[in-house]
């Protein structure tokens, strides 16, 4: 249930801050931010869908006390990195003209993914040395 809960908290900050981006630019560059709807929509169902996997995966790997942990915590932001780099890379060849626009998107979602993350990942770590000292 806890992962639900997170989940949730997740999916509002990216609704709350895909509208917010868009006012932002829209603001900025006036009607041509219009473009940027389907980019915002995509990034933020790409990070909630990795971070949904990485939580199960984490989930998992708690469950059966294993040794790779810090490994998979530097595989996650690594992963996410190299896919997001690629985003950008694959975003510059195909609409040149609005790289700037998409690139802020990207880092604004990629800083929230990552903070969240590692934060949902300490509390997780915390429960679990609290659960096994108890046990």
């Amino acid at each position: 249930m806890k992962t639900l809960k997170a989940l949730v908290i997740l999916a509002v900050i990216f609704c709350l801050v895909g509208p917010l981006l868009l006012l932002c630019e829209t603001a900025i560059v006036g009607t041509a931010a219009k473009t940027q709807v389907i980019p915002i929509t995509l990034l933020a169902i790409f990070f909630f869908a990795y971070s949904y996997v990485s939580m199960q995966i984490q989930k998992r790997l708690l469950e059966q006390e294993s040794k790779i942990l810090p490994t998979f915590y530097l595989a996650v932001k690594m992963i996410r990195l190299l896919l997001c780099v690629g985003f950008l890379l694959v975003y510059g060849v195909l609409f040149r003209e609005s790289i700037a626009m998409f690139a802020a998107n990207l880092v604004v979602f990629y800083v929230i993914a990552v903070v969240y993350m590692s934060l949902y990942f300490i509390q997780q770590e915390k429960r679990s040395v609290v659960k096994h000292e108890a046990v």
